[in-house]
């Protein structure tokens, strides 16, 4: 498809946008109390330190001999949310919240969240003909677990609706608003899938990207299709937003796809969205479980490459979300590291800059192999800049063999990240540079790329980075 549009675009690496609230460490946590374990645990983890979490059961205790004390029943009509198992052990809960009337807390009750399975009979139960119990033990299912998790997510986000904001959306805007683009794309692992089956989250990230009115292209990143709601649900959803650009296309992966970017009506970049796969934990059909791209992608990228360069000499610009091996061999052969895989830096800092790179590296590359052919299909299709996600802890950006390989800025406060590099990465067009001159970040270059921070959390970087 053809977009007619000014030469600014932002990157979005959300790595996990949504899963858990989060909230600023000036708002009121929230009071979440439960009865048992499990609940606490599934609390704790997906609120961490925006909510203060009650274990009322002690360590050791019978929850079925448990008898709330008077402070317990205080604790629990004072709560934002109270969480219980809701079998047997807890018979006692519906008598307290019965007696609270309109005083009683939003509740959330573990058993709601699945089906539930008879207890196992013993020969000594089925000699008394005694009548089977339902097994209220359900977080020790892995499927339970991961189904209680999302329910519970999403009551916490319905609690706190701000919280989503404070997560992500407020960061987006934050960006919007400093970098004016016309163009976003995300380089994938916008919700982890696997606490999204009902997909509410998805939706709701659509919801927000149509309502700023750009156009956007994502791309899915190895856990975004881990939803029970399913793959082509998904690409559905995606390929129906008002300005959203995403279609699923007709080879290996979900999202390969291409944009082309004109100004004053003139063709200047292709931009080819391709999908990495790499989806271990989902089980639809349609998903290709191995990171990386098949044959028919690379011959796919050669083809349209080609395709677009008979129209002229028109550059592109490839987004994925798993990075390919040649983003650590650009790293090494620029000097920025070494064999001492181990060893982090921040280029420009610990390590002299070259050609205007720039960034942070603060855990290990995680790649796939660059395929057979791949670097020849990116020559054929003229590509100069290659853009990737899924490495939380690495935002750098180094120009190698001609090509500027870089790695976008965290997005999402969800999951592990630099402290302090939070935000987008911006990418600004220059139509008119001379065909063929490097990326170097340079006024003369073909497109320059810097990182921007979200100032709802952070001022500006004083080095740029």
């Amino acid at each position: 498809m053809k977009l007619i549009i000014r030469p600014l675009f932002l990157l979005l690496c959300c790595a996990a946008l949504l899963c858990a609230p989060a909230v600023h460490a000036s708002q009121e946590p929230l009071s979440i109390v439960c009865t048992i374990f499990p609940a606490y645990d599934f609390a704790r983890q997906l609120a961490g330190d925006t909510a203060q979490v009650t274990l009322l059961l002690p360590p050791g205790g019978d929850c079925h001999s448990y008898e709330p004390s008077p402070r317990d029943i205080i604790r629990i009509q004072e709560a934002d949310l109270f969480l219980y198992g809701g079998g047997e052990s807890d018979h006692w809960v519906e008598e307290i919240l019965s007696s609270m009337g309109d005083d009683a807390p939003r509740t959330f009750r573990l058993t709601d969240c699945v089906t539930l399975l008879a207890e196992e009979t013993t020969e000594s139960m089925e000699a008394h003909h005694e009548e089977a119990e339902m097994d209220e033990h359900v977080w020790t299912s892995p499927k339970n677990a991961m189904r209680i998790v999302e329910d519970l997510s999403a009551a916490l986000c319905e609690i706190a609706p701000e919280n989503a904001d404070a997560e992500c959306y407020g960061h987006i805007r934050s960006l919007v608003a400093q970098t004016n683009p016309d163009l976003i794309f995300i380089t994938g692992d916008v919700v982890y899938g696997e606490f999204d089956d009902s997909g509410r989250s998805l939706e709701q990230f659509c919801a927000f990207m149509n309502g700023l009115c750009i156009p956007w292209a994502p791309v899915f990143g190895n856990h975004d299709n881990e939803s029970a709601r399913g793959v082509a649900w998904q690409c559905d959803l995606l390929e129906s937003g008002e300005y959203c650009l995403f279609r699923r296309g007709n080879v290996t992966g979900n999202g390969n796809y291409t944009v082309g970017i004109s100004v004053g009506g003139r063709l200047c970049r292709v931009l080819y969205m391709m999908d990495s796969n790499g989806c271990g934990g989902g089980t639809d059909p349609a998903l290709c479980r191995a990171a990386g791209f098949a044959p028919d992608q690379v011959a796919w990228l050669r083809t349209r490459g080609e395709a677009v360069g008979r129209a002229g000499n028109i550059p592109g610009t490839v987004a994925f979300h798993i990075p390919t091996s040649d983003f650590l061999l650009a790293a090494r052969s620029c000097g920025y590291e070494t064999e001492d895989t181990k060893r982090n830096y921040v280029i420009g800092v610990d390590v002299p800059a070259r050609n205007g790179d720039f960034g942070c590296r603060r855990e290990m590359h995680s790649a796939f192999a660059s395929p057979e052919g791949f670097r020849d299909a990116m020559r054929a299709a003229r590509v100069d800049g290659v853009f990737v996600g899924h490495d939380h802890a690495i935002n750098t950006s180094v120009l190698w063999q001609g090509i500027r390989w870089t790695y976008g800025f965290k997005t999402g406060q969800y999951d592990y990240h630099i402290p302090g590099h939070m935000g987008g990465t911006l990418v600004t067009l220059n139509p008119w540079a001379t065909p063929g001159a490097l990326p170097d970040n340079s006024e003369s270059a073909p497109f320059t790329v810097r990182h921007v921070p979200a100032l709802t959390l952070y001022g500006p970087f004083p080095n740029g980075i």
